[in-house]
């Protein structure tokens, strides 16, 4: 991430290693989302403990937020919104994403959904290419 100077890339790539190395890494988290997972069966059965998932929650939407503030003040968002509004469209889709894969367990529908958000990332950004090069597309697999 140190290495990625665009903020909306940073978010980018956010996106891309939850789907790729995290929901799709069946090896080392065959289950999906453990934090989502975590959060639903310890809400009744340990409160003290879903607090503190949620305390992870509410650290990862705000540096979510920062990556868009920074943006903001780059002049890099057009027409999407405040920042807040932005990352919980963006959070909340990523947690969707993790219910409906651990579901369905849909390839395909996973990477329609991140390329959903990504597409509206790349559609806010000032410069009307996103966080991709102008004329580049990105290929989802």
């Amino acid at each position: 991430m140190d290495r990625i100077d665009d903020p909306i890339r940073k978010i980018v790539r956010i996106l891309e290693n939850y789907r790729d190395r995290y929901l799709m890494d069946k090896e080392n988290f065959p289950g999906g989302c453990l934090f989502v997972t975590l959060s639903v069966e310890l809400d009744d059965l340990r409160p003290h403990l879903a607090k503190e998932v949620n305390e992870g929650f509410i650290r990862f939407k705000a540096m979510i937020k920062r990556y868009l503030d920074q943006a903001r003040d780059r002049g890099r968002l057009e027409n999407g919104g405040t920042t807040e509004e932005i990352t919980e469209m963006i959070f909340s889709g990523m947690l969707g994403a993790s219910l409906m894969y651990g579901a369905s367990k849909s390839r395909k529908d996973l990477n329609e959904t991140m390329k959903a958000l990504i597409s509206y990332l790349q559609k806010i950004s000032a410069g009307r290419g996103g966080p991709e090069k102008k004329g580049q597309q990105r290929v989802f697999g």
